[in-house]
């Protein structure tokens, strides 16, 4: 499942930088300006970035459609805040970052502008929702009966198989009991 997920992505990576490509050769030919080239950014768009923060922090949808750059550190001790207020819990936690999460967030960092919310929806405020985007994909990967919250199970379920303590997992998660 995860490397039809992640052909998946790729293949719609390739789709939509074909298409940029397309439209900038046309712009180009009319002599207006060309958008960016997706070639020399490392993601497309939103949804690959998403997905990789999702399957490597377990993270709830919500909590990372309300992520800020400032909940950030991937410097000092790589983790991500969750704040209170965007947590079904209500309770703030702290939750590590893998090398993969935090290459992810470089990159998108740097194909991105200003210090707010990490994933900024077309209308330049926060997404409201990406299931038609996710039902897409998992369409075309070829999943059934795989939801966007499977990650989050995915995520907890390879801590549980390195042996991490079931207290941490229910820490780094956000549980409650």
């Amino acid at each position: 499942e995860r490397k039809a997920l992640f052909d998946a992505l790729d293949r719609r990576e390739e789709d939509i930088r074909k298409a940029r490509d397309s439209h900038n050769e046309w712009l180009d030919k009319r002599g207006y300006p060309m958008r960016r080239n997706l070639r020399a950014v490392a993601y497309a768009d939103h949804l690959k970035p998403m997905i990789f923060i999702l399957l490597n922090t377990g993270l709830r949808r919500g909590e990372l459609l309300n992520l800020q750059w400032v909940d950030v550190d991937l410097d000092h001790n790589p983790q991500v805040c969750v704040r209170g207020d965007s947590a079904k819990s209500g309770q703030t936690r702290h939750v590590p970052l893998n090398s993969t999460a935090v290459d992810a967030l470089r990159k998108w960092r740097a194909q991105t502008e200003g210090d707010g919310l990490i994933f900024v929806a077309p209308d330049g405020g926060r997404f409201k929702d990406i299931s038609n985007l996710w039902e897409k994909l998992r369409t075309d990967a070829g999943l059934k009966d795989f939801r966007l919250h499977d990650l989050r199970h995915d995520f907890a379920s390879r801590l549980a198989m390195a042996s991490v303590d079931l207290a941490v997992i229910r820490e780094l998660l956000g549980h409650s009991d």
